[in-house]
């Protein structure tokens, strides 16, 4: 889903009160989608239409999606990114916010050549990683 509930705890509102919820967007397509979310109660669901819009990153980044992989199984795809800047973009840190995803670095000996220049993107250009 696009939408999902940061942080959900189960929390009671007193009679007359009301709370606020947080609701993170995570695009996974460009363009315009539609939800519905619903917040079931002890007095029943309660529905309410969201709405947001995809919009192409400035890193021309692509979701990996509808990837099936055996239990254990290593998956190496290559990712492109492109530097919208005048300047070396230098890549610091990967990570997700799947807990069931790991994610690892190349191992290069840190003196090698390739260790340098596989997380720097030339200004305007476009590299895999």
């Amino acid at each position: 889903s696009h939408f999902q509930p940061a942080q959900f705890q189960k929390l009671t509102v007193p009679a007359g009160g009301s709370t606020a919820l947080s609701l993170l967007y995570l695009p996974r397509i460009e363009g315009l989608v539609h939800g519905t979310l619903v917040i079931e109660t002890s007095v029943g669901g309660f529905l309410f239409q969201v709405q947001g819009e995809g919009v192409q990153n400035v890193y021309r980044a692509k979701p990996l999606l509808g990837k099936k992989l055996p239990l254990g199984m290593t998956y190496q795809p290559q990712i492109e990114i492109h530097n919208p800047f005048d300047y070396t973009l230098k890549i610091k840190e990967v990570f997700t916010n799947e807990g069931f995803l790991h994610l690892g670095l190349p191992q290069f000996v840190s003196t090698s050549p390739e260790a340098d220049v596989l997380w720097e993107v030339a200004p305007f250009k476009t590299t895999k990683v």
